[in-house]
């Protein structure tokens, strides 16, 4: 995992441009000639047969729209193309690591679904049919630093974006729980905070007891009484920790590992700095010697569009995503 992103990045564009560039010339030529000629027969049979209601702007309506029909449904199905997806997921893969291995679908769905509701991210009992769900697909499986790791893009009912599960060298006798508070880039003033205070009903305008509060209601992750304090106050700014154990979270949680997540949730922010600062957060559960990992991106993965045929977004949030698990278990070992 020695080249940057960019150089991946570069990497794999240099690679399937041949590709996408066939892809674009076969599909979209064709499909723009039939567009343009279907657009201008209906312009045409409409000005014969309803002269005297079709004014100049309905010519330029129906132009403008299919315009952007055709940049929606006519060119977008070449980026659609599954075969080319696969291609760039692979590659990118093989440029990262070579020891993993990706693949669109995997047999077994179930104990990946299990894992994932045995955090109880949502708060909720793990649902009875969790072997047929179809919200599985995009696995990159295999061993980093010798232990085994699992990411897939995962679409459930309460959470779509990139589930990671990985076993790690260091056996946590408990569970640690962090979770990033959704409006922690919204700058609260005074007056916002004795805002919310009053809709609290809190006696303090403390901003730790209005963040606890408004965190703890708006999941059952991390229930009120797992919560515990670290004594960093650049980490809590960001997070909120729960644990068995205040003992066990300042023992693990130690500065090296805090400052992986702060660094993985910038990342992060940086892929999401023209998008809704709530629309990227990240959950992270350890528990025994298994490190379960959910980043929510409210949005399909590994879905190309025209402005972006190489899912750059997505392939950079894998990448710090099998970054960090590289760097945990470097650091916990330590």
């Amino acid at each position: 995992m020695g080249f940057t992103f960019e150089q991946i990045y570069r990497q794999l564009s240099e690679k399937h441009r041949p590709q996408l560039e066939a892809i674009r010339k076969s599909r979209t030529r064709k499909l723009w000639i039939a567009g343009f000629l279907c657009t201008a027969a209906a312009v045409l049979i409409l000005m014969v047969f309803i002269e005297e209601y079709f004014e100049d702007y309905f010519v330029i309506a129906l132009m403008l729209g299919a315009f952007f029909f055709y940049k929606r449904f006519l060119k977008y199905p070449y980026a659609l193309s599954l075969y080319f997806r696969e291609n760039i997921a692979k590659s990118f893969v093989a440029l990262v690591d070579p020891s993993l291995s990706y693949s669109p679908e995997f047999s077994q769905h179930g104990s990946i679904l299990n894992q994932y509701h045995s955090a109880h991210f949502d708060g909720e009992t793990p649902p009875a049919n969790t072997t047929k769900s179809p919200g599985l697909s995009n696995f990159i499986t295999g061993k980093i630093e010798g232990r085994h790791f699992q990411l897939c893009c995962m679409s459930l009912l309460r959470f779509q974006g990139l589930f990671v599960n990985m076993k790690v060298s260091k056996n946590l006798n408990g569970f640690i729980k962090v979770q990033q508070k959704m409006l922690c880039d919204i700058d609260l003033d005074n007056t916002t905070f004795m805002q919310m205070a009053e809709q609290q009903k809190l006696d303090s305008v403390d901003p730790d007891k209005i963040w606890e509060s408004l965190f703890d209601a708006g999941t059952n992750f991390i229930p009120r009484a797992e919560v515990q304090r670290i004594n960093s106050v650049i980490f809590e700014k960001d997070f909120l920790v729960g644990s068995n154990s205040q003992i066990t979270a300042m023992q693990y949680l130690t500065v090296d590992v805090m400052e992986l997540l702060l660094n993985l949730k910038n990342e992060l922010a940086w892929l999401n700095i023209n998008r809704n600062p709530n629309s990227i957060r990240l959950d992270f559960f350890w528990r025994g010697d298994e490190v379960l990992m959910r980043i929510d991106l409210n949005e399909k993965l590994f879905i190309p569009t025209m402005r972006d045929p190489m899912c750059k977004d997505s392939l950079a949030c894998c990448l710090s995503s099998l970054r960090f698990a590289t760097k945990f278990n470097q650091v916990i070992t330590k």
